[in-house]
């Protein structure tokens, strides 16, 4: 079986039942959340951000693309050393991904 969308077909016969859009979307998160958030590393930003990802913080002003993401890792990695999230639930369905997570830093 194979779902139409965004012009390709994405196959769903992983037994997870999402679509190839929604896993690669599952995978981006999980690699943002491992390697930029976890273990700092901010030269991955431009390759998961296109110039048109936006972030949004309250009381800070950011630039549109990847230095935003890299702005607010920095913030948080600044302001707690030890910054670590753990992802708890993590669900794509189409292009659609959400995730539950626990933020923990001292």
């Amino acid at each position: 079986m194979a779902d139409r969308c965004g012009g390709g077909s994405l196959a769903t016969d992983d037994g997870t039942g999402q679509t190839g859009q929604a896993r690669q979307g599952v995978e981006l998160i999980r690699h943002i959340t491992d390697e930029i958030i976890n273990n700092g590393d901010l030269t991955l930003a431009r390759k998961v951000c296109s110039g048109a990802y936006v972030a949004r913080k309250p009381g800070l002003s950011l630039p549109r693309g990847p230095e935003a993401l890299k702005m607010v890792v920095r913030q948080w990695r600044d302001a707690f050393p030890d910054y670590h999230v753990t992802i708890e639930d993590l669900f794509g369905a189409g292009e659609m991904v959400t995730c539950r997570y626990v933020a923990e830093g001292t």
